[in-house]
């Protein structure tokens, strides 16, 4: 298996690169974000994932080892193919795309070509523990963590139940009720 290659880009098109490496060339695929900063006579490095199937021999690279493990990882998912894969790592950052799974965030994947709301979840619900998240899947209603007078209080002002929990939740819920409303409306006030 091929995992690493250091070479010169020779040719570009939408979707690869060649890379020329000791007088050989190998079609690699790239995520688009990387495929934009690449350079026609630049030398490159990038981490490889080959990928093999009966009728097909591909390679896949990544500018960085976090990006082929996140890869890897979504390919392991069942419904994600190499081609979702790279979707998926084209819409976003590392950080962005570990974001989206620690928050349970659907928009985040179902706006990537290709995925539907169901594949969207199957990611979300897989990886998250992987990856350590910071908060357990929560399937009952997040309200229930907090005071009833605390979201009253911040409707008051204005301001939708929605964005009121989703600041709730980044404040330490030890807080006095008095203290959750003054730093949400720190949050809520920008």
């Amino acid at each position: 298996m091929i995992g690493y290659l250091k070479g010169t880009v020779s040719f570009i098109s939408s979707q690869t690169i060649i890379l020329l490496v000791n007088n050989v060339g190998y079609e690699i695929y790239l995520p688009i974000r990387n495929l934009q900063s690449v350079e026609i006579g630049k030398n490159l490095e990038l981490f490889i994932y080959t990928y093999v199937k009966e009728d097909q021999l591909k390679l896949f690279g990544f500018e960085d080892i976090k990006e082929k493990e996140m890869f890897i990882m979504l390919l392991n998912i069942s419904g994600v193919g190499p081609k979702a894969a790279m979707a998926i790592l084209s819409s976003g950052s590392i950080q962005k795309i570990h974001q989206a799974i620690v928050e349970a965030n659907l928009i985040f994947f179902t706006e990537v070509k290709g995925l539907d709301k169901k594949t969207a979840q199957k990611i979300i619900i897989e990886l998250k523990s992987k990856l350590g998240s910071i908060k357990e899947l929560d399937l009952k209603d997040t309200q229930d963590e907090y005071s009833s007078d605390v979201i009253l209080a911040l409707q008051s002002f204005g301001f939708a139940k929605k964005e009121i929990l989703t600041v709730l939740d980044k404040l330490d819920s030890n807080l006095s009720d008095e203290d959750l409303i003054r730093e949400s409306l720190k949050y809520l006030g920008h």
